[in-house]
């Protein structure tokens, strides 16, 4: 478990990751502290005990164990049986060379910005335009 900015940026002021691991999971504030600053993550049990998760599975087991969980929580539900779920559309998404387009936004990435994960991005270096 670790936090998905971690590993290259560390935690940044005002992004919310130690909002999400102290006010959602109730993790207490001494272990969200000490939790940021590890790079490489806190392993199964540990997070587990600091309530960082709910459980942990072997890989082996983990397709059954989400499965489980997933039924517990269905079953938990006020749902009405009859309930159909809402149709969603699929997206209008092109992928081409350095750029991903939707119908209302375009993102270009500049991939000779950032020659290896270790360097810090320049200025423009990430670019969204509204076409």
């Amino acid at each position: 478990m670790a936090l998905p900015e971690l590993p290259l940026l560390a935690v940044l002021p005002g992004t919310g990751g130690l909002t999400r691991v102290t006010d959602k999971r109730k993790v207490r504030r001494d272990l969200a502290d000490a939790f940021c600053t590890v790079e490489e993550g806190v392993k199964g049990a540990r997070a587990v005990k600091w309530r960082l998760v709910d459980q942990t599975s072997p890989n082996t087991k983990f397709e059954q164990a989400v499965k489980d969980t997933a039924s517990k929580l269905a079953a938990q539900s006020d749902r009405p049986a009859a309930a159909t779920g809402i149709k969603l559309t699929p997206l209008d998404r092109k992928i081409e060379g350095d750029a991903v387009t939707y119908s209302s936004l375009k993102v270009g990435i500049d991939r000779g910005t950032l020659p290896s994960h270790t360097d810090r991005p320049r200025a423009g270096g990430r670019t969204a335009r509204i076409p």
